[in-house]
């Protein structure tokens, strides 16, 4: 399961299953990455106490290294959504195929 993959909709249960157990692992993979990105942030800080002026890439690095845990944060939030609505989904196709199984066997 990658980031790409948490915007994509599971086809079975399973799926759903392997989605939230990856969703699960993120917030430790961000706070394993925060010290490295505080410090990244205090680089940034010390140049611009020395008025250096960031190139466009630089620039840009900066407040994607410091936007990324929220965009995680939030690409969490709605992929739970989705898989709850998912899950629903499949509980209601679940009991569907069982009504049709047990109307087969009468």
């Amino acid at each position: 399961v990658s980031s790409k993959s948490c915007f994509d909709r599971p086809n079975a249960i399973e799926d759903a299953a392997e989605m939230r157990e990856y969703i699960r692992s993120l917030p430790d993979a961000i706070t394993a990455n925060q010290q490295k990105i505080d410090k990244v942030m205090s680089d940034y800080e010390l140049l611009e106490d020395f008025y250096y002026n960031l190139s466009t890439d630089d620039f840009n690095a900066k407040w994607t290294c410091f936007a990324w845990p929220a965009k995680i944060d939030d690409l969490i939030e709605r992929t739970n959504e989705n898989l709850t609505q998912d899950e629903e989904r499949f509980s209601k196709i679940l009991s569907s195929d069982q009504a049709n199984f047990e109307d087969k066997m009468d």
